[in-house]
């Protein structure tokens, strides 16, 4: 991940979807193996503030940890 967000060849946009697409599939992956269906809008709200906080420079756990809580509290999960 670290390679992707540093390297200055890939534009912005080209990152975010790059993040997004493997949020995702990451996502979709924890969801079914918990058995659960995500509501409406809660992966792309989990994967908006996944982005963001990755972007702002906080490491991947990190964000992953603080999105699903949020999301979580957000989507009453």
């Amino acid at each position: 991940m670290d390679l992707i967000m540093s390297n200055a060849s890939l534009s912005d946009t080209k990152k975010k979807d790059i993040l997004t697409q493997m949020c995702h599939i990451s996502f979709a992956s924890e969801m079914s193996q918990a058995g659960q269906e995500a509501p409406s809008g809660m992966a792309s709200y989990t994967c908006n503030c996944f982005f963001e906080k990755v972007s702002l420079g906080n490491s991947i756990k990190s964000a992953q940890d603080h999105c699903k809580e949020k999301a979580a509290s957000k989507f009453d999960l």
